[in-house]
């Protein structure tokens, strides 16, 4: 088995607008959605063995302005629906940098009204992934660049932004790893 150092995670290659690869950084994509994205980086990890994992990405927000790069700090499990809660355990990770700490919440669905699980941010991935870094005790830091208002123009504004995205993650990415590896 291989081994490194940081693991570098996106749900889409969309998310990374070819700007990583053009960089020689290579993500390992796990695909959208909870389930998949257990899987994916279960194997992942148990193969590769990272010391830690980091995971960049775009979220959706009704509360912070679209543009703006938080770190989510606080994962839980989005309910899909009022009457049927999900039980789903908070899952705390330690800041990695200076940008605003935040609440993602995950699910498989997109967020165009209130949440009813309350959340700052919402993705379709990051949960599950700070769930197996926590089973597997690997450090787990997930940066996220607001795309959208989760709205009537959420796909628009998702395809709009994202290369400023990419930009933007990529830019952050850069810092992180130096940080870590000083």
């Amino acid at each position: 088995m291989a081994s490194l150092d940081v693991l570098l995670v996106m749900a889409l290659k969309e998310e990374s607008q070819g700007l990583f690869e053009a960089a020689g950084i290579s993500p390992y994509y796990t695909g959208v959605g909870l389930v998949k994205t257990t899987y994916q980086l279960n194997q992942w990890l148990l193969e590769h063995q990272p010391k830690r994992v980091i995971n960049l990405g775009t979220v959706g927000s009704k509360t912070i302005a679209k543009n703006a790069l938080v770190e989510c700090t606080s994962f839980v499990q989005r309910a899909p629906h009022a009457f049927l809660q999900i039980k789903s355990k908070m899952i705390h990770t330690k800041a990695l940098t200076t940008l605003p700490a935040v609440l993602c919440g995950s699910g498989d669905f997109i967020e165009k009204a209130d949440p009813i699980t309350p959340c700052d941010v919402f993705d379709m991935e990051a949960y599950a992934m700070a769930f197996v870094c926590a089973q597997m005790n690997i450090p787990f830091n997930s940066i996220k660049f607001v795309t959208d208002h989760s709205d009537e123009n959420l796909i628009h504004d998702w395809k709009k932004n994202l290369h400023f995205s990419a930009e933007s993650l990529l830019k952050c990415y850069r810092e992180i790893t130096t940080k870590i590896s000083d």
